[in-house]
């Protein structure tokens, strides 16, 4: 038995059968032993899955021009700072460089197979105008902050972007930054994304980076150093939040997203009794020297401790009438709780999710029986979620209609609900549209739009959930 296997098993021991939400937060996020804790990789060819960041860069470029898109419609004139009021939109940025040949969208499935790459003469160009371009961002940064000045209660402003090392306490937002935009990524693993995004900002819209701030919602101190080494190129543009609670409300203007973060919040595996037409709950027991499953209990676990209970989904007569005894599914009421924090931190821009999800009524297809719930490890699925805690991922489809009414409650305006494969070729057209904004697609970058786009591949399994203020 594992370290982690032995706490859980304790904590069994002490307040009797363990909810799997609890089990699932113990073995993904556990300070020092959960999955998402390890020095190991667990994204790409050597880890246990692959995602849209560890395809390549390409999928980072293209958020970050859509980014760029939406951020351009909320600048704000800083004369017009108290009123909180948006200006008119900037004439559009037009750099010029190097674009895209045109039909990039059909070139997609007609991909070669050369791994052609730019010469070196033009990747030695493109890595000069990024220097320049970043060097020029943060230099212009610098002086519309205005480093070192005082704030108006007296003490100098401190630079909320200081890397992590030597930095005391955590980052609070300051009067400034209502000057500024923001992009906010939460969850941002190792910071590979976060880099692909700024990156693409140093390149293509310098003028932006210099009013945008890079924000990253982790509460990993461990994550977070990582990120900073991934980052450290980019020393100065970012910062960490490590909780809603230490971000005001109504403080961001700009683009709040995750990318694959929901799914692995911890949920509450659900059974239904068919006999009683209601839901039942499964917990994690130790019986014969392993985890197994149990109905759990009502009341109290120990005399101290009672155990959260949760509610199952209200069904239509018809559904529960037609629902077989033992239907098994999930809910996540700490992702709808995130979701609900989020956008009351959303003073104006985007709110969007990309993830594994379905529908409240497509959970209760008759193929899905089991639930959603399913582990990963060396890129084999398994349905043994209670083995090896700690060294397997656990993910579960998200429900993306519990999100988008939690959103409307908070009163944010759905844009769509939408295939990956639509949303990035949506983009794809607009980059055609526009050339100069976007890297040359080499043989190798089309393969990766391929990979993000294709619905056998990435483009019909990851939606997208888009809601605005």
């Amino acid at each position: 038995m594992n370290t982690l296997a032995e706490i859980i098993r304790r904590e069994i021991a002490q307040y009797g059968p363990m909810p799997f939400a609890r089990f699932m937060e113990l073995a993904l996020y556990h300070s020092s032993l959960g999955y998402y804790e390890r020095e190991a990789e667990t994204v790409g060819r050597g880890g246990d899955f692959f995602t849209n960041v560890s395809v390549g860069s390409v999928f980072g470029e293209l958020l970050a021009f859509q980014f760029a898109r939406w951020l351009d419609e909320l600048k704000v004139n800083p004369a017009e700072l108290n009123n909180w009021q948006p200006v008119a939109p900037l004439p559009p940025h037009e750099p010029g460089s190097a674009g895209i040949p045109a039909g990039a969208v059909e070139a997609v499935a007609l991909a070669g197979k050369d791994d052609g790459v730019p010469s070196s003469q033009v990747q030695g160009f493109n890595e000069r105008m990024r220097s320049e371009n970043c060097l020029l961002a943060r230099n212009k940064w610098g002086e519309d902050r205005g480093e070192g000045k005082s704030s108006e209660n007296g003490p100098p402003l401190p630079n909320p972007l200081l890397p992590l090392q030597g930095r005391k306490g955590e980052n609070q937002v300051h009067r400034e930054s209502r000057l500024l935009l923001q992009i906010v990524e939460a969850g941002a693993h190792d910071g590979r994304l976060a880099l692909d995004v700024l990156s693409w900002f140093c390149r293509h819209r310098a003028d932006l980076l210099t009013q945008l701030e890079y924000w990253i919602l982790e509460p990993s101190t461990d994550r977070q150093r990582r990120q900073s080494e991934t980052l450290r190129e980019f020393d100065g543009r970012f910062r960490w939040f490590s909780s809603w609670e230490s971000i005001p409300p109504q403080s961001i203007r700009g683009v709040l997203f995750s990318n694959e973060l929901l799914d692995s919040f911890p949920v509450h595996r659900l059974g239904w009794d068919a006999g009683e037409r209601r839901w039942f709950e499964w917990a994690v027991s130790w019986e014969e020297g392993r985890f197994g499953w149990v109905k759990l209990p009502t009341g109290k676990h120990a005399q101290t401790e009672p155990r959260q209970t949760v509610s199952g989904p209200v069904l239509p007569p018809e559904l529960a009438a037609a629902l077989p005894d033992g239907f098994t599914s999930e809910i996540s009421p700490a992702a709808e709780a995130w979701w609900t924090q989020a956008a009351s931190r959303l003073a104006r821009g985007k709110l969007l999710t990309i993830d594994y999800g379905l529908l409240a009524e497509e959970f209760f297809a008759p193929h899905r029986a089991n639930g959603t719930l399913r582990a990963y490890h060396r890129h084999q699925v398994s349905s043994d979620l209670l083995g090896s805690a700690g060294e397997q991922d656990l993910t579960s489809h998200v429900n993306f209609g519990a999100l988008q009414q939690q959103g409307e409650d908070a009163g944010l305006r759905t844009e769509g609900l939408l295939p990956q494969s639509r949303f990035l070729t949506e983009i794809v057209k607009q980059i055609e549209r526009s050339p100069q904004s976007f890297a040359t697609w080499t043989p190798a970058r089309l393969r990766q739009l391929q990979t993000l786009v294709h619905p056998e591949h990435l483009g019909r399994p990851f939606q997208l959930l888009i809601q605005s203020r």
